[in-house]
């Protein structure tokens, strides 16, 4: 059986997806609407065709089998088969399939098996595009989540090159577009990372800089203020906070370009020493650095991703890092960002590589020793990667993985039973050089959504509503 709904535009919502779904004459927003069958129920395959209206386009991949409604000119939401979720009324997952409809030029069709399937039927595709983006468009290097005034919601920090750092506050509804607090200096700023340093209970907040002093800003009833500054004037592009040698405050590590040593700076009783406690053996060029446990023995260690060298590992043994690394990668990748994450579930950290012009990995931990056991897999768009960040996007206990990409959209691979789909299950509408990802709970309804920092274009968060991510930014921060 074969129904025939048109896509329109919502023009009463600019920064909504864009599209409403149109089932048995009435209609629902996209997202998670209800599609009425145009057959009796239950004899399927139920077979809908979507025409597109306004302005929208469908650019088909054959190879991908995917779909794309875009604007002229600028994505607004990008389809994919593996975004696409079917439930019946029972909450059972229905196998569904979508793309292109054949002969039929400006149309997707989606086929629903619908044997023995209790209606309603709610159809989630996949619509890409930031829910939110700020007022300013600056070459933003990263994003941080944080509660910086301690009312209970998620508030974003953005570092950015050669102009304010800022913070966006969380009203309880949503972030403010406009920055409620910017630095008084605009420094070449490449990291941000939160941490409660003094041990005051409100989060304070470091900087990394690019040949400046690296920064901590103070936060005292919710204003911060320059506090600390390092000895060192290094290029500094990564900055991650971690309690190094178990005594219960939280130590500095920053991570250093240009082929300088990487760094620890101790805390000792709430303040920082600005002369480092650890300096790296070897001199590399990192782009990023990241502490966990990947041995299991109750301290942090310290990972590294590296530019067209070895990623690297220092363990701690007692409190303190050898100088000189226990692990190099046999590969020698253009990783731009690390991150830890147990994504096999075996109770031990895996290491996420994102890779620029090449695909990301993971680097699995087998009894203390890394090794490649995934990458990524996208014959159109292969590895721009900046950042990446782990998250249970979807609540079903494992971690999946969300790449920000130079030029490209931003992406999620989904974790299905221990292990990356290579395919990403989510894909922004916007292109833009990202240059940091974060997950957080900015809505505060119990799942995670990704923000966004790029470069020279607005910051954005993309809202989760039950899997998938909304396209369109739920958010965008103030005015350029």
């Amino acid at each position: 059986m074969r129904c025939r709904l048109p896509l329109v535009r919502r023009e009463s919502e600019p920064n909504s997806t864009g599209a409403t779904w149109w089932s048995g004459g009435s209609t629902t927003s996209a997202g998670s609407s209800t599609a009425s069958p145009c057959a009796p129920e239950g004899e399927g395959p139920l077979v809908l065709e979507l025409d597109l209206g306004g302005d929208l386009l469908v650019l088909s991949r054959p190879d991908r089998l995917g779909v794309a409604l875009m604007r002229p000119g600028s994505p607004l939401a990008v389809l994919h088969y593996g975004g696409l979720e079917v439930f019946d009324a029972d909450g059972e997952s229905v196998t569904a399939r979508m793309g292109p409809a054949p002969g039929a030029e400006g149309s997707v069709r989606i086929v629903v098996e619908d044997h023995g399937a209790a209606y309603p039927l709610m159809i989630d595709p996949l619509l890409t595009t930031s829910v939110w983006t700020s007022a300013e468009s600056e070459w933003t290097f990263s994003v941080a989540w944080g509660d910086w005034d301690g009312d209970g919601d998620l508030d974003l920090a953005a570092g950015s090159y050669n102009a304010p750092n800022r913070v966006y506050e969380n009203t309880g509804v949503a972030l403010d577009p406009n920055a409620v607090w910017s630095s008084a200096e605009s420094e070449p700023t490449w990291s941000v990372a939160w941490g409660d340093w003094d041990g005051d209970g409100d989060l304070d907040l470091a900087v990394g800089n690019d040949g400046r002093a690296n920064r901590v800003y103070e936060n005292t009833g919710g204003t911060l203020s320059p506090a600390w500054t390092s000895a060192e004037s290094e290029s500094t592009f990564s900055v991650a906070w971690g309690d190094w040698d178990g005594d219960g405050d939280l130590d500095l590590a920053a991570g250093n370009a240009n082929y300088q040593s990487n760094r620890v700076y101790e805390n000792t009783g709430g303040a920082l020493d600005p002369i480092a406690a650890w300096t790296s053996a070897e001199s590399s060029y990192t782009w990023s650095v990241a502490w966990g446990d990947w041995d299991g023995d109750g301290d942090l260690d310290l990972a590294a991703g590296n530019h067209a060298e070895s990623n690297r590992m220092w363990e701690n043994t007692g409190g303190a890092l050898d100088p000189n690394a226990v692990w190099t990668s046999a590969d020698r990748d253009e990783t731009r960002s690390v991150a830890w994450g147990d994504w096999d579930g075996d109770g031990d950290l895996d290491l996420a590589a994102g890779n620029e012009d090449q695909a990301n990995r993971v680097y699995e931990n087998e009894s203390g020793v890394l090794s490649s056991a995934w990458t990524s897999d996208d014959p159109y768009y292969p590895g721009e990667t900046l950042s990446v960040a782990w998250g249970d996007w979807d609540g079903d206990g494992d971690l999946d993985l969300a790449a920000g990409n130079d030029g490209q959209s931003n992406r999620v691979y989904e974790n299905t039973g221990g292990t990356l789909d290579p395919d990403p299950a989510w894909s922004s509408a916007e292109s833009e050089d990202t240059y940091g990802v974060a997950w957080g709970d900015w809505d505060g309804d119990g799942d995670l959504d990704l923000a966004a920092g790029s470069n020279q274009a607005p910051n954005r968060v993309y809202e989760n509503e039950g899997v998938p991510l909304d396209p369109n930014s739920a958010w965008v921060s103030g005015a350029s």
